[in-house]
């Protein structure tokens, strides 16, 4: 998979890790998302003018077998 923007000013890969002490599925759960339904597989970011600041959560919807977006 590619980062991407949108003037791809700066575009490539990314990766990084997951602390042990932080689970995303209980973040999630703790925002009402239904874990066991909606399985989180990514998360797109988005950084603004004026420090405005979003994301999204990337998820398989575990009942219909297709991807959605939540956003959170």
């Amino acid at each position: 998979m590619e980062a991407r923007v949108k003037y791809n000013d700066y575009f490539g890969t990314v990766a990084a890790d997951k602390s042990d002490h932080f689970c995303l599925s209980d973040f999630l759960k703790e925002k009402g998302v239904d874990v066991d339904r909606y399985e989180s597989i990514g998360v797109d970011f988005y950084s603004g003018y004026n420090d405005h600041v979003s994301y999204t959560f990337i998820c398989k919807d575990n009942q219909h077998d297709e991807r959605v977006l939540r956003q959170i």
